[in-house]
C-alpha cells in the first residue's frame, strides 16, 4: 500500500483500486465449484493409489469418474471464464469510459488485466484438482512463494513508474506460475486415461 501511495496519484489509485473492486466479480462466476472439485476428486482418489513414477493406479471405474471430473469441469471452466471475460470487457469498458478521467491510460491495462482474470478462471479447476489429489502441501508453497515474489515484482514495477501496469504485472506474473501446474495437469490426466 505504500508504493502504491508513492507511486500513483489519487486518481490512478482510484482506478487501481476500482480494477480491484470489479475483479471480485469473477468470485460470482467459479459459485464455490472449486472446493465442490477438491471434495469430489478426494473422494474419488481415495480409491486409487500413485506408483512410484505419480501415475494414478487402481479400479478402472474411478479412474474413470476421475477423468470425467476433468473434463466436466474444465468444459463448465471454459464457458465460464469465456462470459466473465466478454461481461467485463464490456461493462468495465463502457463504465470506465462514462465516469472516468480522459488524462488516465487505462484502456490497456483494463484489457489485459481482464484477459489475466478469466485465465486465473480458466485454471482454477485444474488448481482445485490437484488439492483433491492431495497436493495440498505443494500448492500451498507455490502460492507463498508466487506471493512473496509477487509483492517484490509489484514494488520494482511501481518504483519504476509502471502506473496502472503494475496490477497486471501482479496477475500476469501469479498466473504464470499457475500455468505451470496446469501443464503438469494435463500431463498427469493424460495417463489417467
Amino acid at each position: 500500500m505504500f508504493f502504491i501511495a508513492l507511486s500513483l496519484s489519487s486518481t490512478e489509485q482510484g482506478y487501481y483500486y476500482t480494477f480491484s473492486s470489479l475483479l471480485a466479480v469473477q468470485i460470482f462466476f467459479d459459485l464455490g465449484v472449486n472446493f465442490t472439485i477438491s471434495q469430489y476428486v478426494a473422494h474419488e482418489f481415495a480409491f486409487l493409489q500413485e506408483d512410484i513414477d505419480g501415475l494414478l493406479i487402481g479400479d478402472k471405474r474411478y479412474l474413470s469418474r476421475l477423468s470425467s471430473l476433468l473434463r466436466l469441469f474444465s468444459k463448465w471452466y471454459l464457458v465460464a471464464s469465456l462470459l466473465l471475460l466478454i461481461i467485463l470487457l464490456i461493462t468495465g469498458y463502457y463504465f470506465f469510459e462514462k465516469n472516468g478521467v480522459q488524462t488516465i491510460n487505462w484502456k490497456l491495462p483494463w484489457v489485459l488485466l481482464i484477459i489475466s482474470t478469466s485465465l486465473n478462471l480458466l485454471i482454477s479447476p485444474y488448481i482445485s484438482f490437484l488439492e483433491g489429489l492431495g497436493k495440498v502441501k505443494d500448492i500451498a508453497l507455490m502460492r507463498l512463494v508466487a506471493q512473496i515474489i509477487q509483492i517484490l515484482v509489484v514494488w520494482g514495477v511501481l518504483l519504476c513508474d509502471g502506473k496502472l501496469v503494475a496490477l497486471v504485472v501482479i496477475l500476469y506474473f501469479k498466473y504464470s506460475i499457475q500455468y505451470c501446474l496446469l501443464f503438469l495437469v494435463l500431463l498427469l490426466r493424460d495417463k489417467w486415461e
